[in-house]
């Protein structure tokens, strides 16, 4: 496997999941958990371990890579799950369908409230007016919800408002 590709990562993880069997529990022990195995531990660390740095050699900064990371925590936590083992192979998939990085930007760059475009400006009103909820007392929010009901038109509420 010298030459890695995503291909490649994906065809060794297919074979990976192929070699995870189900363990039986002793006869007369009743076991409250699946647990499973793998073929190849050996193999399947130095395909993790491949699969991690050649993933973030190529999207250094996407926001998937610590929750790959996760799921293959998770995965060794639930004694080798194959539904688990499948969501780190769509994981992958996923890197090689879409191959542009997914960059979310740290909270300290983002702006503190965003609103999408496409809300009308009533809507926007009842989503600032939840957000407030948190940090107004009682009086305080039934003044702002009357000044949303009494005021017909957007321009009227934000003057009531400022």
């Amino acid at each position: 496997m010298s030459d890695i590709t995503i291909d490649s990562l994906i065809e060794k993880g297919n074979e990976i999941l192929s070699g995870i069997s189900y363990i039986k529990p002793p006869q007369g022990f009743l076991r409250l958990y699946d647990d499973y195995g793998i073929k190849d531990a050996g193999e399947y660390a130095t395909w993790k371990q491949r699969t991690i740095r050649f993933l973030s050699s190529k999207y250094p900064q996407d926001c998937y890579l610590p929750e790959l990371i996760k799921q293959f925590e998770e995965f060794e936590k639930r004694n080798c799950s194959p539904s688990i083992f499948n969501q780190i192979l769509g994981l992958i998939k996923a890197y090689k369908d879409i191959p542009e990085p997914v960059i979310i930007q740290n909270d300290e760059q983002r702006p503190l409230l965003e609103i999408n475009n496409t809300l009308s400006q009533s809507q926007s009103i009842n989503i600032i007016v939840d957000i407030l909820k948190e940090e107004l007392n009682g009086r305080q929010i039934k003044e702002l919800r009357d000044i949303i009901a009494n005021n017909t038109n957007d321009e009227s509420k934000r003057k009531s408002l400022f």
